[in-house]
């Protein structure tokens, strides 16, 4: 069965997490010692990456169902407003997770927000995967996870900070959207297509190792997330993979027949 593909992913954009959760500018000092900030970061970084776990995997499970059974997928692809409905509801709460500094540090109601968007999430990820082969969806999860983990491990060892170059990232971002607007305004064909996934798929993967950097922090980062903020942290990361896996996606998958 054809399946129409969604026209836009409404959480394009990632979440500026240094700029929203308030990150530390360590130059002025990270007000513990140590031996606790060691401590503090660690137990931090586990949250974050242990959410992430969470929220991908919670992704998949919803996302599963629209690309691999005809039924689910044909009902999506019949009733519009089912990614309808995902799109607006997955916007409302990543504008409250991000503006509310209450909604961000209530427990459980942080985790609770979070694990709502990311089964919206996962409806509009099923529906765009749903619109290409099962291996070209395959191949792009291999992909995602491969480059995603080493930028990771980069991010980490690396010498260069990253975290303060917010504002650069923020510039490509919006002319990669710019360039997307006018491309949906007045056409552009695959070749316009194929830039703009080949663009994005790289201004997300240096959203991830800014990203990651914010999250562990250390003497190499000019700014750092606050261990109160792990939902900041974790949604900031679980958008600039899943941007990431849809623009791979988009380059390189092929259209289910």
């Amino acid at each position: 069965m054809s399946v129409k593909r969604p026209e836009a992913y409404p959480s394009y954009a990632p979440v500026d997490a240094a700029g929203f959760a308030g990150a530390q500018d360590l130059e002025g000092g990270s007000g513990f010692g140590a031996k606790e900030y060691q401590f503090l970061r660690a137990g931090f970084v586990r949250k974050v990456f242990g959410l992430l776990a969470a929220q991908l995997a919670l992704t998949a499970a919803v996302a599963a169902p629209i690309v691999l059974s005809s039924g689910v997928r044909g009902f999506v692809a019949t009733n519009s407003w089912v990614v309808s409905l995902a799109s607006l509801g997955s916007l409302v709460l990543v504008l409250v997770l991000s503006l509310s500094e209450s909604a961000r540090h209530s427990h459980p109601t942080n985790l609770i927000l979070l694990a709502a968007f990311t089964a919206l999430e996962g409806v509009l990820v099923g529906a765009i995967s749903a619109t290409y082969s099962l291996s070209s969806v395959a191949l792009a999860v291999a992909l995602t996870a491969g480059v995603a983990g080493s930028l990771a491990v980069y991010a980490h060892r690396a010498k260069t900070d990253y975290t303060a170059r917010g504002g650069a990232l923020l510039s490509a971002l919006v002319s990669l959207l710019l360039t997307g607007l006018f491309g949906a305004l007045f056409g552009g064909g695959r070749g316009l297509e194929l830039l703009l996934a080949g663009g994005g798929a790289v201004l997300f993967s240096f959203y991830i190792v800014y990203d990651v950097q914010l999250i562990i922090g250390g003497a190499h980062a000019k700014f750092q997330l606050s261990p109160d903020d792990y939902v900041a942290g974790t949604l900031a990361l679980y958008l600039d993979v899943i941007n990431l896996f849809i623009h791979l996606l988009r380059l390189l998958g092929n259209e289910r027949e």
